[in-house]
């Protein structure tokens, strides 16, 4: 019974947990040495997505990666995915980038979510748990099947 528990909830939630989910979030002290080699998002005003279309292409509204340096004007990140603005993220492979800092309207740090984390195990472990018991053949109903007594037909 123990082990049959340990297979059917405890495993699914704990590879749920390991996955973990992050969210960006700001911060009101964001900026300066503390985020440099942290995983953020920038997220382009209006007029910065219009300037950095030969870069990024049109219609873009923030670049995530990790932010390599900051200076007084210029965010240089290694970006690692842009995001229009109908929602369509396209992966990068680390290209540098630099982003002169008038064209970012916000700036989020990227974080573990244990509230996200949570709702995903549990979603997850549920799914698995209720998956499991529809295949293991103990939550149907009798079926048409030839019967098994003797002298009957």
């Amino acid at each position: 019974m123990i082990a049959r528990f340990r297979r059917c909830v405890v495993a699914p939630a704990a590879l749920a947990l390991v996955g973990g989910c992050y969210g960006y979030y700001t911060a009101p002290d964001l900026g300066g040495a503390r985020l440099v080699g942290r995983r953020v998002q920038l997220l382009l005003s209006d007029s910065g997505s219009v300037m950095l279309t030969p870069q990024l292409g049109p219609s873009n509204d923030a670049v995530s990666g990790t932010l390599l340096d900051e200076s007084a004007d210029t965010y240089t990140v290694s970006v690692l995915s842009v995001r229009r603005r109908d929602g369509d993220e396209s992966d990068w492979r680390g290209e540098r980038l630099a982003i002169p800092r008038p064209l970012v309207s916000q700036i989020a740090e990227r974080k573990f979510s244990p509230g996200r984390t949570a709702l995903a195990s549990i979603f997850t472990t549920v799914a698995l748990v209720a998956a499991q018991q529809a295949f293991s053949g103990r939550g149907g109903t009798g079926g048409g099947g030839l019967s098994t007594k003797p002298g009957t037909k």
